[in-house]
């Protein structure tokens, strides 16, 4: 169990079970494949072993709906959606040999590497909240299009 707080004072909704996450998403997905594919990314799938890391938190899935959210107000969709490893949720985009990697993980952190695949990447923490999100969302777009 986390500390309270652990998401920086921000107001999480209240989540009592995995199956309302599923439920919250598909209200306000408005048709996305994105938000269906988060839903059952929290799922445990029959091959699963503690080697392929923790399973993503409630409150991960919850954080990425937000971002997910974010992205398609600014008609932005991302390129992958998928487990991390390290536990969490992993989102990448891409677009002409470059790529940012935005990682929620289970302890209540995001961060943002942004890689042109020939440089050091650059690591950004992200406020996991609309604000933070909104910045992210304009980085990456700024960061694509370059």
């Amino acid at each position: 169990h986390r500390k309270p707080g652990w998401y920086h004072g921000n107001i999480m909704p209240t989540i009592t079970k995995p199956t309302d996450a599923v439920r919250a998403s598909a209200a306000n997905a408005e048709g996305s494949p994105w938000f269906d594919k988060l839903a059952l990314l929290q799922d445990q799938p029959s091959d699963w072993t503690p080697s392929c890391g923790p399973l993503p938190m409630t409150e991960v899935i919850v954080t990425a709906r937000i971002l997910l959210e974010s992205l398609r107000k600014n008609g932005m969709k991302p390129s992958r959606l998928s487990r991390s490893v390290v536990g969490g949720i992993g989102i990448t985009f891409k677009r002409t040999g470059l790529k940012v990697y935005v990682e929620l993980s289970n302890k209540g952190t995001v961060n943002a590497l942004f890689s042109d695949g020939a440089a050091d990447p650059k690591v950004e923490k992200i406020s996991p909240d609309e604000t933070g999100f909104s910045a992210l969302v304009a980085r990456i777009r700024a960061y694509l299009d370059e």
